[in-house]
C-alpha cells in the first residue's frame, strides 16, 4: 500500500512539473489520471504515430526528443516538456502525422481512450485543457508575421444586407464554421438561438486590445483584420472564419486589435452558452480540438515553411 502510494504521489509530482495544475481539479480526477499512466522508455527510432492511425496512447514526457513527419510538409521537432497526442486523439485519422523519437526518454503514457473519457466525465479538466491548448495555439500565432489570406466561404443563399438572418439560416451557417462543425445538431440549434446578427462599416472596431472575449466573432460577408503588437502580427477573416480564434478560448485578455475593412456582417456567438452547453454536449469539445488541431497545423507548417523543419521547446 505505501508503495502504491509513493508511486502515485511520484506521477502526480511528474504531471505538476509537466505543467497540469492539479490543484484546480477534483482529487477523484487526478486520482483517475495517475492510476492510469504507465512508465514506458521510449527509444530512438520508435514510432509512436502512424498517418492514417488513430493513436492507442498518449504520452506525457518531460525531455522529449520527437520529430513529426508528413510527406509534402516541414517536419515538426519537439524537444523537453510535451504531452504527445494530446491534438491527434481528436483528428481525424488521415489527418494525423508520423511522429518519431529521435532519442530514448522516459514517459508516462495512457490510453488515449481512457483520457477522453475522462474529459467527457469532468467538465473542469475540459475547461482547464480548453484554456490550456487555447493558450499554446495562441503563442504560436505571434510567432508568425502573416498568413495567407483565406478565402470567403459565404454560401449563395444569403439574404441581401438589410433583411435579417432567419434561425434556420444562423443555423445553416453555424453548421459550416469549423470550430461546429462536428458538434450535435442540438447543441449548435441552440448556440444559433444564442446568436446575434451585427454589422460594422469599414474602420469601426470588431474585437477591443486588453478584452476578454464575450462571444465568438463570425463574418456573414466581408473582412475583419486583427493586429497584433510586440511581436507584431496581422490576420485577415472573411465569412465563415472565427476572428482571433484562439485567442478567444484562452481566458487572457486579447492581444489583438480587430476592425472591419469592408463593410461586415457577422454573428456573435456568446461564451458563456457554449461552455453551458459543453457538459451536455461532448461533441462540442471534440469539434473544437478538431478545429484547433487544424489551426495549430496551419502555424507550424508556416514556421518551417523557409527551413523545411521547425524547432520547438
Amino acid at each position: 500500500m505505501a508503495d502504491a502510494r509513493a508511486l502515485r504521489l511520484e506521477r502526480q509530482l511528474v504531471l505538476a512539473a509537466l505543467g497540469l495544475r492539479l490543484d484546480t481539479l477534483d482529487a477523484w480526477v487526478v486520482d483517475r489520471i495517475t492510476s492510469l499512466l504507465e512508465e514506458q522508455l521510449i527509444v530512438a527510432g520508435q514510432t509512436l504515430f502512424m498517418p492514417g492511425e488513430p493513436p492507442e496512447y498518449l504520452y506525457f514526457a518531460h525531455t522529449a526528443a520527437i520529430r513529426v513527419l508528413k510527406e509534402g510538409s516541414p517536419s515538426w521537432t519537439l524537444h523537453a516538456r510535451w504531452f504527445i497526442g494530446g491534438f491527434d486523439a481528436f483528428r481525424e485519422p488521415g489527418r494525423i502525422r508520423q511522429t518519431v523519437a529521435l532519442a530514448d526518454f522516459p514517459a508516462l503514457r495512457l490510453q488515449a481512450s481512457a483520457w477522453i473519457d475522462l474529459l467527457e466525465d469532468s467538465f473542469m479538466l475540459a475547461r482547464r485543457a480548453i484554456s490550456g491548448v487555447s493558450g499554446v495555439v495562441e503563442s504560436l500565432e505571434t510567432r508568425v508575421p502573416r498568413l495567407p489570406e483565406s478565402e470567403s466561404h459565404a454560401p449563395p443563399w444569403l439574404p441581401p444586407r438589410g433583411s435579417a438572418l432567419t434561425p434556420i439560416e444562423r443555423l445553416g451557417l453555424l453548421t459550416r464554421v469549423d470550430v461546429f462543425e462536428g458538434a450535435a445538431v442540438q447543441a449548435v440549434v441552440d448556440l444559433a438561438a444564442a446568436s446575434r446578427e451585427v454589422q460594422w462599416e469599414p474602420g469601426e472596431t470588431v474585437i477591443e486590445r486588453g478584452a476578454i472575449a464575450p462571444h465568438l466573432v463570425i463574418p456573414i460577408d466581408g473582412e475583419v483584420t486583427a493586429v497584433r503588437t510586440g511581436p507584431g502580427a496581422e490576420r485577415r477573416f472573411r465569412a465563415l472564419d472565427v476572428v482571433c480564434f484562439a485567442a478567444a478560448f484562452a481566458d487572457n485578455p486579447i492581444d489583438w486589435h480587430a476592425t472591419a475593412t469592408k463593410r461586415t456582417r457577422a454573428l456573435l456567438v456568446p461564451l458563456p452558452p457554449w461552455f453551458d452547453l459543453l457538459e451536455d454536449h461532448f461533441s462540442l469539445f471534440r469539434s473544437f480540438m478538431s478545429a484547433l488541431a487544424s489551426r495549430r497545423e496551419v502555424l507550424l507548417d508556416a514556421l518551417g515553411a523557409e527551413t523545411g523543419n521547425v524547432d520547438l521547446t
